[in-house]
């Protein structure tokens, strides 16, 4: 017997869009004006790793210009690296559906709503950014890093038998529920 399973709209899903964050003091500001609503509610959470610019002031600065906003939830790294701030992002996260956008944005923030979508609608478990779809600067990702960012890619699509296009990019969506 086929067991089907009723999907709730992607509208009613929440969103948790996970930024870690070093070095990134120019673009956090950006990454708030410019970030879509997202389902029937979206937070925003920043993890600050270890800067040596003055990012994390510029979080809490953000935090408290955009808090009657956002729901924006705030915490500076415990581990090391971005995989640790990653998972504590997750801690903290509450949505059905969790983003990691990158703090540099390289993968603009108003592309969000595909990852969310691609996720809430039930189309896929786990959506992947690509940043070679468009002209990147060369002082984001150097032309060394370009080439062997694509040859990766092609190696893992033939792997995996699917066309993954920038599988280094770490902007990614997953379910939550």
């Amino acid at each position: 017997m086929l067991e089907v399973i009723k999907k709730a709209p992607s509208y009613q899903k929440t969103a948790s869009v996970i930024i870690p964050a070093r070095n990134e003091a120019g673009t956090i500001e950006d990454s708030i004006t410019q970030m879509p609503k997202l389902g029937k509610h979206t937070e925003i959470i920043f993890i600050e790793s270890n800067s040596s610019d003055n990012t994390w002031e510029e979080i809490k600065r953000v935090k408290s210009l955009y808090q009657e906003q956002w729901d924006i939830k705030i915490c500076q790294n415990h581990g090391k690296g971005k995989g640790d701030a990653v998972r504590q992002g997750f801690d903290m996260a509450t949505g059905d559906v969790l983003i990691i956008l990158d703090s540099d944005l390289t993968v603009h923030p108003n592309e969000l709503t595909k990852f969310f979508e691609a996720i809430a609608s039930g189309d896929c478990q786990l959506a992947n950014g690509s940043r070679l779809t468009h002209s990147v600067s060369l002082k984001v990702m150097p032309l060394a890093n370009q080439f062997a960012n694509r040859f990766f890619a092609q190696v893992l699509s033939i792997i995996l038998g699917v066309e993954i296009k920038d599988s280094l990019c770490g902007t990614k969506a997953i379910a939550n529920y």
